[in-house]
This record gives C-alpha cells, sequence and structure tokens, in this order.
C-alpha cells in the first residue's frame, strides 16, 4: 500500500499585497467556481497522496479501499439495521391507508404489502446478521428496495387512475430512502434509480393508460428526486472517505509522535544518567583537587618553582604565593583546576589563553605573566609577577566610594592599560572592580589590571589556534558591567571594555552601580543596561565635576559606534585630572597611583 504523505503547501500567513486582477465574472464563472469548491470540499485528497474516483469514490489504492469498507461497513451495520426496521414499519402501517383509498382491491394491496415486500425486508434483516452480509450488503439492501418499487408499481397498477396517482409519492420516498437512509454506493443507488425511471412510464403507459403530459410531469420529478438523491449521497459519501483519511492520517502522526517521544524519553534518560555521571565525577575531581590545594604548599613544580601558601581560588584555579628557587624571586602560581568532558578542554583553553592575554599585554598597568607549562604530573599552572595589595572592590567595600581625583586616576590607569590590550587585538571583556588590583610596591601604589581568563582575542590577533574559546549560547563576563552589544550577542570590540570603564567609574564616585533591577536576576540587570538610561551623575553626587559626568556619560552610550575608545577615554579623563590638580601639577599620571 502506499503511503500517506502530506503534500507541500503555500504557506497560510503569506499576505499578497499586490491588488486582485480584475476579470469580468459570468454567471457561467460563478458556477464552475462553484462546483470546484464544492467537488473539493473537506477532502484530503489535495493533501495526500491518494485519489478517488470522481464516480464511484473508489481510492485507487486498492489495500487503502478495502480498509475503508471494512470501517464504513462497521460503522454503518446499525444505521442500515435501523433502515430495514424503519423502511418495513413505514410500509407495513400505510396499510392502513389502503382501506380508505381502495378497499376494492385491498386483498391484492395487502398481499404484496404483508407476503412479498414485509417479508423480503424481513428476510434483509435477518441477512444482515449473517457473516455473509459484509460481502453482500449493497446486493441485499438493493433487492429489498427493488421489491418494494415492483410493489408499489403494482399497487398503482390495480388502483384507479386517481387513486394510483397518491401510491406513486411512494416511487419518491423509496428513492429517497435508497440515496440517503440505506446509504447504498453509488452504483447500486443509480441502478434503483435506473429501475424506477424505466419500469414506472411502462406501468403507467400500458396499465392506465396516462396521458404522455402527466407521465412526462412525474418522470421529470422523479428525475429531479434521483439528481438529488445522487448528490446528497455523493456528497456524504465524499465526506465519509475524507474523514477517514483524516483519521487515518492524524492516527499515523500520532504513532509517529508516540514513537519519537518515546526515543527523546529514552535520550531525556541517558543524558540525566550522563549527567549525573558527570556531577559525580565533578564532585570527584572537585574532592580531589580540594585535597591536591591543601597538599601543594611545599612542593616544586617542573623543579623551578617552590609553591607556598595558597592566596585564593578562582573561576579556573587557586593561585599561590610562590618562589622561582634559580632566581629567589616571589611569584604568583596559579594551578589550573580540572574540569569535566568539554568543559574541561574549554576551560583549559581559556587558561591557556590568560596567558596568551597577558603576555601580550606588555605594560606596567597588567599583570605580567612569566611562564605557563604543564608540570610532570599534568598539572597546569600559570606563573605571574606577585603582587602586593588589594583590590578595588575590597576598597569600594571598605570606604563606600572614592573622590573624584581618586577614581579618575584609576580609571586613568585602566584605560592605559586596555588601550595597550585593545591595540594588540585583545578584549579583556571583563573589567569590574575585582579585577582591577591596587598594588603596593616599595612605597609605590600601582594599578594593575589582573584576570584575563575571558579576554577575546580578535581577528587581528594572529594567534592560531585560540579564536573559538567561547562556549556556545554562553555569556562570559559580570552582567552588572556588560555592554548592550555583548548582552545581545553581537559582534563587538575594545569598546565593550570602555563601557564597563564607565560603569566603575560611575560606581567608585556614587558608591552604586548606575542601573538598579530589584527583580529577575542577572537577567533583568542585562536588560536594563540595554535599554535604560543610567542615573545622572549629579543626582547622587550634586557637586561632581562635569567633565567628570560627561566622560562617565559618552563611556555609558549605548551606542559602541558613539563611545569613545580606550585612548579617548584616558585623554579625557587626564584633562580632568589636569583641572583637579591645577596646571603647575599636571605630571604624568596621578598623584595617588603610578601609570
Amino acid at each position: 500500500m502506499s503511503p500517506i504523505t502530506t503534500e507541500t503547501r503555500k504557506d497560510p500567513l503569506a499576505i499578497d499585497m499586490r491588488p486582485p486582477p480584475r476579470t469580468p465574472q459570468s454567471p457561467l464563472n460563478s458556477i464552475i467556481a462553484m462546483r470546484e469548491d464544492w467537488l473539493s470540499g473537506d477532502s484530503l485528497e489535495a493533501e495526500v497522496h491518494v485519489h478517488m474516483h470522481p464516480v464511484t469514490l473508489r481510492f485507487d489504492d486498492n489495500d487503502l479501499e478495502r480498509e475503508f469498507q471494512e470501517e464504513f461497513f462497521a460503522r454503518t451495520l446499525g444505521q442500515s439495521r435501523v433502515a430495514l426496521v424503519v423502511g418495513l414499519v413505514l410500509y407495513s402501517a400505510y396499510g392502513v391507508v389502503d382501506v380508505f383509498l381502495a378497499p376494492e382491491q385491498l386483498p391484492f394491496i395487502w398481499m404484496l404489502r404483508y407476503l412479498v415486500v414485509a417479508p423480503a425486508a424481513l428476510a434483509g434483516l435477518w441477512f444482515s446478521y449473517s457473516k455473509h452480509f459484509r460481502r453482500y450488503r449493497d446486493l441485499a439492501l438493493t433487492l429489498v428496495i427493488l421489491v418494494a418499487l415492483a410493489g408499489i408499481i403494482g399497487i398503482t397498477a390495480v388502483t384507479p387512475q386517481a387513486i394510483s396517482a397518491l401510491y406513486q409519492v411512494g416511487l419518491f420516498m423509496v428513492i429517497v430512502y435508497a440515496f440517503t437512509l440505506v446509504r447504498l454506493s453509488i452504483p447500486y443507488a443509480v441502478a434503483v434509480a435506473a429501475f424506477t425511471l424505466a419500469v414506472y412510464p411502462i406501468a403507467a403507459v400500458v396499465v392506465h393508460e396516462t396521458p404522455a403530459a402527466v407521465v412526462g410531469s412525474n418522470l421529470f420529478f422523479l428525475l429531479g428526486m434521483v439528481v438529488l438523491g445522487f448528490f446528497s449521497s455523493y456528497s456524504m459519501g465524499r465526506y465519509a472517505r475524507s474523514h477517514f483519511l483524516q483519521r487515518r492520517l492524524i492516527s499515523m502522526r500520532t504513532e509517529e509522535l508516540e514513537r519519537k517521544n518515546s526515543e527523546l524519553v529514552l535520550k531525556n534518560q541517558l543524558l540525566a544518567e550522563s549527567r549525573a555521571e558527570n556531577v559525580r565525577t565533578a564532585k570527584r575531581t572537585e574532592q580531589i583537587f580540594a585535597a591536591l590545594s591543601e597538599a601543594l604548599p611545599g612542593h616544586v613544580l617542573d623543579e623551578k618553582y617552590r609553591i607556598g601558601r595558597k592566596l585564593g581560588s578562582g573561576g579556573f584555579g587557586t593561585v599561590y604565593r610562590g618562589e622561582h628557587i634559580l632566581l629567589n624571586h616571589p611569584v604568583a602560581i596559579k594551578v589550573f583546576r580540572p574540569a569535566v568532558g568539554r568543559d574541561g578542554a574549554d576551560s583549559m583553553e581559556r587558561f591557556r589563553l590568560e596567558g596568551i592575554s597577558a603576555c601580550r599585554v606588555n605594560h606596567p598597568n597588567a599583570v605580567s605573566v612569566l611562564d605557563f607549562d604543564v608540570s610532570a604530573g599534568s598539572l597546569a599552572y600559570l606563573v605571574m609577577e606577585l603582587l602586593e595589595g588589594y583590590s578595588l572592590a575590597q576598597e569600594l567595600r571598605a570606604n563606600g566610594r572614592l573622590s573624584e581625583i581618586q577614581a579618575t586616576e584609576i580609571a586613568v590607569c585602566v584605560c592605559d592599560a586596555l588601550a595597550q590590550a585593545h591595540g594588540a587585538g585583545i578584549v579583556h571583556r571583563d573589567i569590574k572592580p575585582s579585577n582591577v588590583f591596587l598594588h603596593g610596591s616599595n612605597g609605590e601604589n600601582v594599578v594593575k589590571v589582573i584576570d584575563f581568563g575571558i579576554a577575546k582575542l580578535t581577528d587581528q590577533s594572529q594567534v592560531p589556534g585560540v579564536e573559538m574559546t567561547t562556549l556556545t549560547g554562553t555569556f562570559l563576563g559580570t552582567p552588572a558591567y556588560m555592554a548592550p552589544e555583548r548582552v545581545f550577542n553581537l559582534a563587538y570590540d575594545g569598546r565593550a571594555d570602555v563601557y564597563s570603564v564607565g560603569v566603575m567609574l560611575y560606581e567608585m564616585v556614587a558608591g552604586r552601580l548606575p542601573f538598579e533591577t530589584t527583580a529577575g536576576g542577572h537577567l533583568a540587570l542585562m536588560r536594563v543596561h540595554a535599554v535604560q538610561k543610567p542615573i545622572a551623575l549629579r543626582d547622587l553626587v550634586p557637586d561632581a565635576h562635569p567633565k567628570l559626568e560627561v566622560a562617565v556619560n559618552s563611556a555609558l552610550r549605548k551606542d559602541a559606534e558613539e563611545r569613545p575608545t580606550a585612548t579617548q577615554l584616558g585623554s579625557m579623563l587626564r584633562d580632568l585630572l589636569v583641572e583637579f590638580r591645577g596646571p603647575t601639577r599636571s605630571r604624568r599620571a596621578t598623584d595617588l597611583y603610578r601609570a
């Protein structure tokens, strides 16, 4: 049996904006259009690769036709029996009318009613309970109807002409009965109609010598009744077959959906088991790494670096105070925290990228990376300069906010480091107070930009093998400081870092972030960065310098094209420092922090 498949249809939501063509309408065109619409009806013939015969309505697929016949028989068996009972009751009940219309012919008429037609109907009803009825249903019902027609014609033959006209109404009733109530198939219903149209004029002309005009008029009405009955039966048959195709198609799709759902449930179970195993592995790895972290102090990496006390942990590893054994020089050693599966490979790549990025940013205000390697014990580590002091985040937590000059000096140092990084094709992507370190050495304070762990090497970086380090569908960075173009996952460059510097400078001066949301978490915070204007700096700090507010607002512009570069923002802030200090104190960067 050929499979049932849906055909591709025009998008129902597509709108044609062109004006409709103006073609003259004629009654004939309207009739043809109405006929085509009626013939299409509710049929799925246009949707599936199955076709019906235009007259008999049989499917061209024999297996499908057999399946429909079995279903149709099961659904109409009760209706066929009810039709036989109704016909028997009506045919017998009209015997009462015979007493008044044709008392002289009553014995012959009742013989036809109760000894011929009624037994034939009872025989048909009895046969409907036979196992052979499904095969010979239409033939058996047709024989019963033909016997009833012959009985009516026989009654009209023996009754006077005036009375026989009343009995001829029964011919109309039988035709309607054959086409609608009994639901004979089209060929058998047509055969019943042809028998009626052929036998009636013979009986009317030969027996009663009915005038030709009367016979013709009755034939015209009988023919009209046949046409109405035919189209009624045709419509119901077409609907039944179309409905059958629809149910079958729905059943097939339901089975397919159930199969796919079962496959999906199985895949979800396997995925859940896999995730559970990953969680267990991650916990074991974390436990091992935690134990290792406590055991590492005192050990030597690659006979070069002695690991000292633990300083802290980050997203990709743990930082220790260390010492270069040969040079007797203090260093910071960041040991990579292993991850599970694909995350492990990505995390390792970002760990390597942190070293590459920091090495390429050779600037006094950026942390210096001295070495990167994997030890004999399979521990990946990064060696950096050792910083003494505290982060800007700790400073803000302790003091709330900074003076305008102090905040400006820190922002200038950050802009200088970022300008050098952007020139090398590197975007930091996570500028925030916790990644700005206030390093104190030999009585001097130096601002250091740290943690290039999620930095992005742009196309101009020319470093092979590190372009694809971002996890698909993952936001890297801190939402409170993230630029709008990064929120919407659009193309970005170093001006995304400038936006983060603007947020951080605002926070240093005002003691709070420029945007505030009370609900929705990080996603809501990212949305306000994208659509809301920041609270005016002067609303929180009335005596804020106008040029400082201009610099902050320029860095916080939603459109990256309207923002200054790190170099331009640093120049704006340097000019502001000159005004803060006065014309006689315009040294290179700062009174408090050395660039």
